[in-house]
């Protein structure tokens, strides 16, 4: 590059092309790139980017160059030549020799705390963090964004005062932060959006102004906030605006209205983050920051006043995490702390788009006057949502005239009855919706208290095919449609879903009750009764064989309905069918929790169904899902406060009496509460405890002749208490007796409960067996796990099975059989799952020591069993894990090495390379192995690839051996030649001098 610094090492051009994919076919300087591919050629991100475009940048005062960009059917584009000027011309110096210092634009410093997500990329100090010129300002006088960097004053001290940091690691140290932005980055242009975006009106006029402001917002800055009355044309407004925005930061769209609270929201984003990324996990803010999402939080004032203080102090949290994420809030409300970049309040549009609106809804050659077509436009004061409405009601009473008196006549009567002496804009919304309701057949009045209570929104075909909800249910939402108090998704579709607009739903639902009380209360409960009866089939039909992600995906869809079930619940303590519906509701939800490993969320939403069932005096159905409660938060990744669980416990306890199946429950619940605690003594303790009290009741319904479900019931409840002690004996190491425990929890348990507890087992069983030596039977039961896990997709679990088989057959003396190795599909699904973890657990930092141990743990397992396998093509683990992930870990703990605590996770990073590195050696050893024709092979690439394994997997020849019994069974080394070769091995010659094969 002409006139080019040479900060950092090879160029930050070279940098960003390089990750950009244009190192073999680099760009020509009359391409026209994209923002993501013009921020990955210069290295930096899309927002530093348009900043560097907008009219605020200015690199002298006085100048006005800023960057150009072409416009090529409506997209934002940048020809390869213009970046490149402009790059040269930032290299320049910014002051003159003569002129006072100039401190970087804030949106350039944005930039760097970004890349160097907030600390000293150095040493990682959070504390008194500086920006840092790698060339000195005295000397290049330049501001050019890859001449800073972020490092904290004793790291900048050692630099310039002491010169015991050498330049030339400032510029490695800003080259591996380029690097990481550009991998978020380019993660960005792969991104399928998981959270659909609502579908932008077609009928969009006006609002040129906000809509540049909003524009450019999204495009420079982190936190935006949209303020204005409900119905005034936010959400269209901020739709239009990231279309126009075009930064191609994936959009997490989340509308508030759809969810009770705060943990409902945040549970349904993790469930989506999580399948967006493929089953990994880990903290919300490092999955955002991976995707450098943008988060629209669509009407926030839906909420109750609590909740928005309870987002409010959420974001605020967030904003302090994250370090590539953009946030966007459209709300009614305010917010106190969270802070923003940019406040945009919007006031009523402009006359001119209003009665544009308004004349586009007008049904064609209805009779108007210009008298009264002023008046209207006036009387909805600029608000869309009014205008449409106004509209529609000139259609239904067949005159602007006529429907111009009869709002005068609404209008009138409404401010008297409200005391107000003028009209608003949310008085004239009022106004019409009264006026549009009383319009309404009593199907369509139904129709949208229904759909009101709905916030997850309700398929067509459901109010269709439910006469004693809404008569005529297609001719309803026909009616509903026309008056455009309802918008869906799939329209025409088999799959077309029906939600209600915000703020009509809250209107619908005040008239309904208040008019048709007693008929509102029969709507609520049938529609209840529908969701109970939904999730309870939704849960029945997972149990088939590929029926488990259809699972997760319908209660994903579903999951607003069934939580406002708790709401409405916990709302109406003197409905006990209700009650009793939404508990049931919670006991459906546990397996979907569990499969997608968000037990700290399904932890509370079973927890509040107990509370509901003990209010109810249902203490049985409370205990069973007070076990639910203790059993999620045993299997999350993260600690929970079990004390409101514990409370529980003895309340119920006391309410309980002498019934067996209830203080068996009891007795578990305090079972599992102490394998949290890790006291194995209670857990065995407990779970005799209430395995005697199953037993009990079991021999009593026996006796009784109960019902076969109720008997399958406590069958279940057996295998689980079995389950909990095999483990305890295990931690005991009493291997033979777990082994017993858990073939008898298999051997119990029943209908939908065997497809998630089955696998799990089945690995217990191979856990105990492998400790007992018996090396085949462990084999069978890992094989065994893996497929049910397989099959009903439980992501995790599959890995760390197939891997422990991978370990096992190091086990093998040379005289064993060699047992029947899993399938080539099972095992490609394992590297699949294996790697998905890995990358969640080396993809943030700090890293989370204990997962990241499990986590190489199962890589090395899984190599073993790859390294094994000669069935169909070869396997291995992907590319991105070394061209992506592994330098990311490096560098983080290369910035922290000099903490003490960091040595650990530096080791961790050292072990993931050299599994790595394993995995070449083992692929290159096989290419030449192959193609040797019996010549001399270099066995000292591998062998030496094992050594740097080191004692990982605890113990210190975990490499040879792995070398010893691949060479024995894989190659088929035997008799002299594999004494030769031990032989070697001990003395580490270069070459082996004989042949491989006979």
């Amino acid at each position: 590059m002409k006139n080019a610094a040479p900060f950092p090492t090879g160029g930050a051009r070279d940098v960003g092309m390089a990750a950009a994919g244009f190192e073999a076919n680099p760009p020509s300087p009359n391409d026209a790139l994209t923002a993501s591919e013009a921020a990955l050629h210069l290295g930096i991100t899309p927002e530093l980017l348009f900043f560097y475009t907008s009219r605020s940048f200015q690199k002298r005062l006085g100048e006005s160059r800023r960057l150009r960009t072409l416009q090529i059917e409506g997209s934002t584009r940048f020809l390869v030549s213009e970046l490149d000027d402009f790059d040269s011309y930032l290299r320049e110096p910014w002051a003159e020799v003569s002129e006072a210092r100039r401190d970087p634009p804030p949106k350039v410093l944005a930039y760097l705390h970004a890349e160097s997500g907030g600390s000293c990329m150095r040493c990682g100090s959070g504390v008194a963090v500086q920006t840092a010129h790698i060339d000195p300002w005295a000397s290049s006088r330049c501001n050019h964004h890859h001449n800073l960097l972020r490092i904290c004053s004793g790291c900048h001290n050692e630099h310039d005062a002491h010169h015991s940091l050498p330049t030339e690691e400032l510029r490695k140290l800003k080259a591996s932060g380029i690097e990481r932005l550009n991998a978020n980055l380019r993660s960005r242009l792969n991104f399928r959006p998981h959270f659909p975006l609502p579908s932008p009106d077609p009928m969009f006029v006006g609002r040129a102004e906000e809509l540049e402001r909003i524009r450019d917002s999204l495009r420079t800055d982190r936190y935006l906030l949209v303020h204005g009355p409900g119905g005034i044309g936010k959400t269209q407004l901020v739709l239009r605006a990231l279309e126009a925005a075009d930064t191609g930061r994936p959009v997490l769209w989340i509308e508030a209205e759809r969810f009770d609270g705060v943990e409902a929201m945040k549970a349904a984003l993790e469930v989506s983050l999580r399948s967006i990324q493929q089953g990994g996990s880990g903290p919300l803010e490092s999955s955002l920051d991976r995707l450098q999402a943008c988060l629209v939080i669509d009407g926030l004032e839906q909420l109750k006043a609590s909740d928005i203080d309870a987002i409010d102090d959420w974001i605020t949290q967030l904003q302090t995490r994250l370090t590539d994420t953009q946030i966007v809030i459209t709300s009614q409300a305010d917010l106190a702390q969270a802070r923003v970049d940019n406040y945009v309040r919007l006031a009523g549009i402009a006359a001119e788009a209003a009665e544009q609106i308004f004349v586009h809804h007008l049904r064609p050659g209805i009779p108007t006057d210009a008298s009264s077509m002023r008046e209207l436009v006036a009387f909805a004061d600029g608000h869309p949502m009014t205008l449409r409405l106004e509209a529609m009601l000139v259609n239904y009473f067949g005159s602007s005239g006529i429907a111009l008196e009869q709002i005068r006549r609404r209008g009138a009567n409404m401010l008297e009855i409200q005391k107000r002496s003028s009209q608003t804009r949310r008085t004239s919304l009022r106004t019409c919706l009264s006026l549009a309701y009383d319009a309404l057949t009593e199907d369509e009045r139904r129709l949208l208290y229904v759909i009101a209570n709905a916030p997850g929104g309700l398929f067509s075909r459901m109010l269709e095919d439910q006469p004693e909800w809404v008569g005529d249910g297609r001719s309803a939402i026909a009616g509903a449609w026309r008056w455009g108090l309802i918008e869906g998704t799939d329209r025409g579709e088999s799959r077309e879903r029906v939600r209600m607009l915000s703020p009509i739903a809250s209107y619908a639902v005040a008239r309904w009750g208040e008019e048709r009380a007693e008929d509102a209360d029969r709507l609520t409960l049938k529609l209840a009764k529908t969701f109970a009866m939904m999730a309870a089939a939704i849960s029945m039909h997972s149990e088939k064989n590929g029926g488990v992600p259809n699972m997760v995906g319908r209660f994903e869809e579903e999951l607003p309905n069934l939580l406002r079930m708790l709401d409405l619940a916990e709302k109406r303590p003197d409905d006990k069918l209700l009650g009793v519906m939404a508990a049931g509701v919670c006991s459906e939800l546990m397996r979907y929790f569990f499969v997608i490993r968000l037990g700290h969320l399904g932890s509370k939403v079973m927890l509040r169904g107990a509370r509901l069932a003990l209010r109810d005096g249902n203490t049985r159905g409370a205990s069973a899902l007070l076990t639910l409660t203790v059993g999620l938060a045993c299997r999350s990744q993260e600690r929970i406060d079990l004390r409101p669980a514990i409370a529980l416990i003895d309340e119920i306890e006391l309410k309980s009496g002498d019934d067996s199946s209830i203080l068996g429950k009891l007795a578990m619940c305090r079972a599992i509460a102490g394998d949290l605690r890790e006291k194995s003594n209670v857990v065995k303790e407990f779970s005799l405890n209430a395995i005697a009290h199953f037993e009990d009741a079991l021999s009593s319904m026996t006796k009784s002749s109960a019902p076969k479900s109720d008997r399958e019931n406590i069958e279940n409840d057996l295998a689980s208490c079995y389950g909990i002690l095999g483990g305890a004996l295990l931690a005991q190491r009493e291997f033979a007796a777990a082994a017993t425990a858990y073939r008898k929890s298999l051997d119990l348990t029943r209908g939908q409960s065997i497809a998630v507890n089955a696998g799990q087992s089945h690995h217990q069983i191979g856990n105990c067996e492998a400790y007992l030596g018996n090396l085949h039977e462990a084999a069978f039961r890992y094989t065994e796990a893996a497929n049910h896990f397989h099959a009903i997709g439980m992501l995790g679990y599959l890995g760390n099975a197939l891997s422990e088989f991978g370990h096992l057959l190091l086990e093998f003396h040379a005289d064993d059989d060699w047992p029947k190795l899993p399938s080539a599909e099972l095992i490609a699904a394992g590297i699949d799952d294996v790697a998905a973890t890995i990358q969640d657990c080396f993809g943030q930092y700090p890293l989370d020591l204990e997962a990241c141990a499990t986590a190489l743990r199962n890589l090395f397992g899984m190599l073993i069993l790859i390294s094994f396998n000669k069935e169909g093509r070869p396997l291995a683990f992907p590319e991105y894990l070394r061209t992506d992930l592994l330098p990311w870990a490096e560098e983080a703990v290369y910035a922290m090495d000099e903490v003490w605590w960091d040595e650990i996770g530096s080791d961790a990073v050292h072990a993931f390379k050299a599994l790595l590195d394993f995995e070449e050696a083992i692929a290159q050893f096989v290419s030449t192995a192959l193609n040797s024709e019996n010549g001399p092979i270099d066995i000292a690439p591998l062998a030496e690839a094992c050594k740097r394994l080191g004692f990982f997997g605890g113990h210190p020849d975990r490499g040879r051996n792995w070398l010893i019994v691949y060479l024995r069974r894989r190659w088929g080394l035997a008799g002299e030649k594999f004494d030769e070769f031990l032989a070697w091995l001990d003395k580490s010659h270069p070459k082996w001098p004989t042949p491989l094969f006979p």
